[in-house]
C-alpha cells in the first residue's frame, strides 16, 4: 500500500513477469480534482476491472496569486467523488525473453497512469497538452534548449580552428562532426537531460549522450547551419507512444542538421559511426525533434539494411589436402563491432572468432588483410587463407558453408507471445567454388532448395558440380524485421529448413 505525494505519475503496476502469477492485483482510488489518463498494455484479458465512486476527505493546499506576483497558499478541507479502481489478472502465464526482441517491456501487461491536467478545486489547467508544447518546455528548459544559448561567448575559439579548410557546409558540417566525435569520450547512452554545463562538457570532453550531441548541435548553429536536437527511445528503453506528449519515456538525444540543402540525423557519441550515420539501437518508432512543431522523425528497423558476403575459391593440392582464399565484406554494423574489436584486441581477436566460426581443429587461418578500418562510412572487407593440411582418407566429408553462420534454429519456443523483431533487414550472399581434389568423386551433396517465407523473406540454395568443380551459391534475404505472432510457426519452420540445409555435408569419395 502506497501513499504518494508524486501526483504527475502514480506508481504503476506490472501484472506479468517471466514467472506465472496465479494472481495479481492493483487498486486505486482517485478524487476528482485530479485528471488522469489510465494507459493500459498487453494483450491478457482482466478477470476483475471495477470501478466504484463514492465520497471523500482531503486536505487540499492550494497556491494562488493574490496581487503584484504574490503568492497565497491557503489549505481547504474538501469533500469530493472519489473514484475507487481495481484491475486484478488471474492465471497469468509467463513472459519471457526470447531472441530478437527489443525489450519484454514493449508487451508484457501492465498500468501506468499520467496526470492529465487539475480539476476545481484547484487552478484549471492542462498538463498533457500536446507535442508541440512538449518541445517548447524543451526548448525552454535550462538543462536542454537552455544550453545552447550565449554560447558565442565561449565557441568561437574552440570553433574556429576546427572549420579551418572546409569547402562546403556538409564539409563543415563533417569536421564539426568528426571533431567531437573523435576528441569526446561518452560516459553514458541513455540521457535526456544535461547534468553539466555545455562549457564544462567542452573542457572535460567527456559526457552523456545528451551533453555531447547538444554540444554537438551549439557548434553546428555556431557555424551558422541550421540544427535542432532531436528525442527518441531506443529499442532496449521501449517504444514511445504517439498519443502522449510526456517526456518520461525518452533516453536518448540525437542531432538533426541541415548542410547544402540536404538533411543529416547525425550522433557523435559512438567512436565507429560515419557521418549520417545512427546505431541500429536508435530505430525504435517515431523520433521528434524540439523544434516549434515537434517535428516527427520516422525511424523504423526496416529501414536499415545489412549485407554480407562472403566469397572463396578453394584450390586442390596433393592427397585430399587444399587452400581457401576468402574475402568477406561485414555489413555496416558488424563492422563498427569489428572496428572495436580491433581497437581493443588487434588482429589476434579477429583470429580468435575467424577460428570460433569455423570450429574445426583441421582448418588452419592465416594471412588475414583487413582493408577500410579507417573509413568509417564503409564497410570492411577481411582477406584471409584457409588450408585443409591433413591427408584425405578414403571417404571427407566437407561442408560447403565454411564459417557457418547458423548452427541452430534461433527460435527455439514452440510458441511466441509477442513479434519477432530483427534490428535491421539481412541480405546475405556466400558464393563457394572448389576445386574437387584429385582422386575423388563426389558420392553425396545435398540438393538445392528454394524457400519463401512471404515475398519479402527468401532462401535460395544452388549446388551443382561439373568439370572437376564444385559450385555453390546461396542467398538469405530477411526483407522485412517484424513478424507477428501469428507468423511465428512458419518463420520457425522456415528458419529450421534453412538451418538444416547450410548444415549439410558434401561427401568426397575416393576412386577406386
Amino acid at each position: 500500500k502506497i501513499t504518494s505525494d508524486f501526483l504527475f505519475n502514480p506508481q504503476s503496476w506490472t501484472f506479468q513477469s517471466d514467472v506465472p502469477h496465479l494472481w495479481s492485483q492493483y487498486t486505486i482510488s482517485l478524487p476528482q480534482f485530479l485528471d488522469y489518463m489510465v494507459i493500459a498494455q498487453g494483450e491478457l484479458p482482466y478477470y476483475l476491472n471495477d470501478r466504484k465512486d463514492r465520497e471523500g476527505n482531503y486536505m487540499v493546499a492550494i497556491t494562488k496569486e493574490v496581487y503584484g506576483g504574490t503568492m497565497s497558499t491557503e489549505r481547504v478541507d474538501i469533500t469530493c467523488a472519489v473514484a475507487d479502481f481495481r484491475w486484478a489478472m488471474k492465471d497469468i502465464p509467463a513472459l519471457k525473453e526470447e531472441a530478437y526482441t527489443s525489450t519484454t517491456d514493449n508487451y508484457v501487461a501492465k498500468l501506468e497512469f499520467q496526470l492529465a491536467g487539475f480539476l476545481p478545486p484547484f487552478t484549471e489547467r492542462k498538463v498533457m497538452t500536446t507535442w508541440a508544447d512538449m518541445t517548447k518546455d524543451l526548448m525552454r528548459s535550462s538543462i536542454f534548449g537552455g544550453q545552447l544559448a550565449n554560447t558565442e561567448l565561449w565557441l568561437p575559439s574552440i570553433l574556429k580552428p576546427v572549420m579551418e579548410g572546409s569547402t562546403s557546409q556538409t564539409h563543415m558540417a563533417q569536421k564539426i562532426y568528426d571533431h567531437v566525435r573523435n576528441n569526446f569520450t561518452c560516459i553514458g547512452h541513455s540521457q535526456l537531460f544535461a547534468d553539466e554545463p555545455l562549457p564544462k562538457i567542452a573542457d572535460k570532453k567527456r559526457g552523456g549522450v545528451a551533453e555531447i550531441n547538444l554540444l554537438l548541435t551549439a557548434m553546428f548553429r555556431a557555424a551558422g547551419l541550421e540544427a535542432d536536437p532531436v528525442i527518441l527511445s531506443t529499442r532496449d528503453n521501449g517504444f514511445v507512444s504517439d498519443e502522449y506528449p510526456v517526456f518520461r519515456p525518452f533516453n536518448y538525444v540525437i542531432c538533426r542538421v541541415k548542410a547544402d540543402g540536404k538533411e543529416w540525423l547525425v550522433d557523435a557519441s559512438r567512436a565507429n559511426l560515419g557521418f549520417g550515420k545512427l546505431h541500429y539501437k536508435l530505430y525504435n518508432g517515431n523520433a521528434r525533434v524540439v523544434n516549434e512543431a515537434a517535428t516527427v522523425i520516422p525511424l523504423t528497423s526496416d529501414q536499415l539494411q545489412e549485407k554480407r558476403q562472403t566469397t572463396i575459391f578453394i584450390y586442390k593440392e596433393t592427397a585430399g589436402k587444399w587452400t581457401g582464399n576468402v574475402k568477406k565484406t561485414y555489413g555496416f554494423y558488424a563492422s563498427g563491432d569489428l572496428r572495436e574489436k580491433l581497437a581493443s584486441e588487434g588482429k589476434q581477436g579477429l583470429l580468435k572468432d575467424l577460428n570460433a566460426e569455423y570450429n574445426d581443429n583441421e582448418l588452419k587461418i592465416d594471412s588475414v588483410v583487413v582493408d577500410s578500418l579507417t573509413k568509417l562510412d564503409a564497410p570492411l572487407t577481411v582477406n584471409y587463407v584457409v588450408k585443409n593440411e591433413n591427408e584425405g582418407a578414403d571417404i571427407i566429408y566437407f561442408n560447403p558453408v565454411l564459417g557457418i553462420k547458423y548452427t541452430k534454429n534461433p527460435f527455439i519456443s514452440a510458441d511466441r507471445q509477442y513479434p519477432v523483431e530483427l534490428p535491421y533487414r539481412i541480405n546475405e550472399l556466400y558464393t563457394l567454388n572448389m576445386e574437387i581434389p584429385d582422386g575423388y568423386v563426389v558420392d553425396e551433396m545435398p540438393k538445392p532448395i528454394k524457400l519463401s517465407f512471404n515475398t519479402n523473406t527468401i532462401f535460395d540454395y544452388a549446388i551443382s558440380q561439373a568439370a572437376g568443380r564444385l559450385t555453390l551459391n546461396y542467398k538469405l534475404d530477411l526483407g522485412t524485421t517484424v513478424f507477428f505472432p501469428s507468423e511465428y510457426d512458419a518463420l520457425r519452420e522456415f528458419f529450421g529448413k534453412v538451418v538444416a540445409r547450410l548444415n549439410e555435408q558434401v561427401v568426397f569419395k575416393k576412386k577406386k
